[in-house]
């Protein structure tokens, strides 16, 4: 009996670890703290909730909708679980799909006025992605396929092809969505709601701690210096080491990361990543991308902003072509970081998922986006 009870403090430790971790933003760490607590307790659905929710944030979505799955098989009269998947089919822009799950969960808490408002909204854009599919084809059959797919909720299509049938330079998929369930009995990560199942609250602005100088992450070649507050070394470290992951794990998408302004940061979260494949097929989609994001970074009174882009991703502008150019023909990823203040670009060679250590390369010289951020 004392060892059972032990365990379950144990978990109980760990989840309010993570719990904390996730209202600082250190989603990495959170669902690390999420893991830690699942191999000691393997089918509590609260736990793979709230790492579906870190994991999500970390725009890890096929790990993110295993653990919402898992969460519907351990416990199915929950509607966390639904809503944790329809949050990550919105991110896939599966909108068929995500109202589809959404509508199970409202069977659970027909009360909810957040799931019926979501029906409500997600059924309005498959309608406009569906009239704009149909006067689409009548000028170009062939540009309306992917637009037509994601109104309906069809077969999934890759990042190429959806960008095309959307705006020119437009991102395919824009945001990172918020997966709290207000109307929610429970109470679990990017909740708001408090209930019995006791989880994280709302997140937090993430207080400062003392500055200490910033090491290698994983043997990276990325070290975290100079680059203008302890916050915004923080959101590189985080988001470099989940490229690591994602390389490894052969999914690399093209995706521009932003760190809200500190008032903006709880309120506009959902709309701080913009994935960008498609964008450098030519000069005029680039162009569009780079007013589409500077406008956003506008918004969010950005203070820092990562771009992630995979070499094998840009047709336009060949960087790699120009002279002193330290990646010479290896295949990689951009990495290019900016704030008001600071520029730091970096190449990461990459031998099928195996990253070497990154090399750092001149910013004005080898950028493949223009400057976001006004100085």
């Amino acid at each position: 009996q004392e060892f059972f009870s032990d365990m379950s403090e144990e978990v109980e430790r760990y989840k309010d670890e993570g719990n904390k971790l996730f209202a600082a933003k250190e989603w990495l760490k959170a669902a690390s703290k999420y893991t830690q607590a699942i191999k000691i307790d393997p089918n509590n659905a609260v736990l793979y909730s709230n790492r579906s929710a870190a994991l999500l944030k970390l725009l890890k979505v096929t790990k993110a909708i295993e653990d919402a799955d898992t969460c519907i098989k351990l416990k199915p009269d929950w509607e966390k679980g639904y809503f944790r998947k329809g949050a990550i089919l919105e991110e896939q822009d599966k909108l068929g799909e995500a109202m589809e799950v959404y509508q199970v969960a409202l069977k659970l808490v027909p009360e909810s006025k957040e799931l019926s408002q979501k029906i409500h909204t997600l059924r309005n854009q498959i309608n406009k992605k569906a009239k704009s599919a149909k006067l689409s084809a009548a000028v170009d059959p062939a540009g309306s396929k992917d637009v037509a797919k994601s109104a309906t909720g069809g077969k999934d299509t890759n990042s190429k092809d959806t960008s095309k049938g959307s705006k020119e330079g437009q991102p395919s998929s824009s945001s990172v969505k918020s997966s709290s369930a207000k109307g929610s009995g429970c109470k679990d990560a990017g909740s708001k709601s408090s209930g019995r199942e006791g989880d994280a609250g709302a997140p937090k602005q993430p207080q400062a701690s003392p500055s200490q100088p910033a090491q290698d992450v994983s043997n990276s070649g990325v070290v975290y210096e100079d680059l203008g507050s302890v916050e915004v070394a923080k959101f590189a470290e985080e988001f470099l080491g989940v490229l690591r992951d994602d390389i490894e794990e052969g999914a690399v998408i093209p995706t521009v990361h932003f760190l809200p302004g500190r008032k903006l940061a709880s309120s506009e979260e959902q709309e701080a990543h913009v994935r960008i494949a498609g964008a450098f097929e030519t000069p005029d989609t680039l162009a569009s991308l780079t007013d589409f994001l500077r406008q956003k970074g506008g918004q969010l009174q950005a203070q820092a902003v990562l771009a992630v882009v995979p070499k094998s991703d840009i047709a336009f502008p060949r960087v790699w072509d120009k002279p002193k150019w330290p990646g010479g023909e290896k295949q990689g990823i951009f990495a290019q970081l900016e704030t008001p203040a600071v520029r730091k670009l970096w190449f990461i060679p990459t031998q099928g998922k195996k990253a070497e250590s990154a090399l750092a390369a001149d910013f004005d010289r080898f950028s493949v986006l223009p400057r976001l951020i006004k100085t």
